[in-house]
């Protein structure tokens, strides 16, 4: 049985610590996984990153891709209607999530088989069992895989 982790608004707060732990990577693309109401991919795509976000929740996807459109950040931003698990990583360079513990270690597999070199990770609250932390900012936990 697949487990999916409920959706949690992340805080204003957490968006603004997370935009500033990303400040010096905006060369690359990001992605939310679980990317809810796409509260963290509009924020980012209006301070001029380019994020996609995974979202199954059709409700969700719908409300995010419209304000993505009446805010016109339709080349900083997209908002996919697939479950992440199925999506291969490996063209992004920063992994935001915010997920449940019980599938923090198989996303830390994936993330382990599909990353290249040099990527963050980024998980709020929860941490990925194996990895060492390299920062923490509030209940962001910041990873580096070299």
């Amino acid at each position: 049985m697949e487990i999916k982790p409920p959706f949690v608004t992340t805080p204003v707060e957490t968006v603004k610590l997370l935009m500033l732990a990303l400040a010096k990577h905006k060369e690359g693309k990001i992605v939310d996984l679980g990317s809810g109401d796409g509260r963290i991919v509009v924020e980012l795509a209006k301070k001029g990153f380019v994020i996609d976000g995974y979202e199954t929740n059709p409700d969700l996807v719908k409300r995010s891709q419209e304000r993505i459109a009446d805010l016109k950040l339709e080349q900083h931003a997209h908002i996919f209607e697939k479950d992440y698990w199925n999506e291969n990583l490996s063209g992004y360079t920063v992994v935001y999530i915010y997920g449940i513990p019980q599938i923090m270690g198989r996303l830390e597999e994936k993330i382990e088989e599909e990353l290249k070199p040099d990527c963050f990770v980024i998980s709020n609250v929860y941490r990925l069992p194996h990895w060492k932390i390299k920062k923490q900012l509030g209940t962001l936990n910041i990873y580096f895989k070299t």
